[in-house]
């Protein structure tokens, strides 16, 4: 995950917590329809950080680093077809999400979305984003099972309603201050 020029010492982790599982195959498609309320109550929505007074930058190459896991703890190992379509093969969606302070909507940032397939460890950099954030602005990690700027890739597997995920996401975040002392 470390790029040449990278300075992850100044990214800002956070936890992704998985005290609800997130809902796959055809739950995930009825949650991603359900809008805002609905993907909070599946788990769908992450929140990780609220803007400080004075304002924020996000600007860069957010790196993820989850884990994957049925319900249990299972995996890829207690599936009766390994890899066949259809069996033990969820596909997620993952973008980081804007809430302006105020209000009830998250909003894609940049509408970006990283796909994550299969169980197990997934350890990637996100796509690139940049956004100016005001006070009392959210971040979220949003997750989704479904999403229309994919429309026929979606985890058709019935086998695996819902599964666990756990980890990190590290957020570039800067202060206007830093953006002006590196001259961009």
């Amino acid at each position: 995950l470390a790029g040449k020029g990278r300075d992850m010492a100044r990214d800002t982790p956070f936890q992704i917590g998985d005290s609800i599982p997130q809902f796959n195959s055809a739950l995930g498609v009825a949650g991603a329809t359900l809008g805002n309320g609905g993907r909070e109550a599946l788990l769908a929505t992450q929140a990780l950080y609220t803007v400080p007074a004075g304002g924020q930058i996000i600007a860069g190459v957010p790196t993820l680093s989850l884990e994957m896991t049925a319900l249990g703890g299972a995996g890829l190992d207690s599936c009766a077809i390994p890899l066949s379509i259809g069996a033990c093969d969820p596909i997620l969606f993952v973008g980081l999400g804007q809430r302006k302070a105020g209000t009830q909507r998250w909003d894609l940032i940049d509408d970006q979305l990283t796909p994550l397939r299969s169980f197990g460890r997934h350890d990637v950099n996100m796509t690139g984003i940049a956004e100016r954030l005001a006070e009392g602005d959210e971040l979220a990690l949003l997750i989704y099972a479904f999403h229309a700027q994919c429309p026929v890739t979606w985890s058709r597997d019935l086998l695996v309603p819902a599964l666990n995920i756990t980890g990190t996401v590290n957020l570039p975040l800067r202060t206007p201050a830093d953006i002006s002392h590196d001259g961009v």
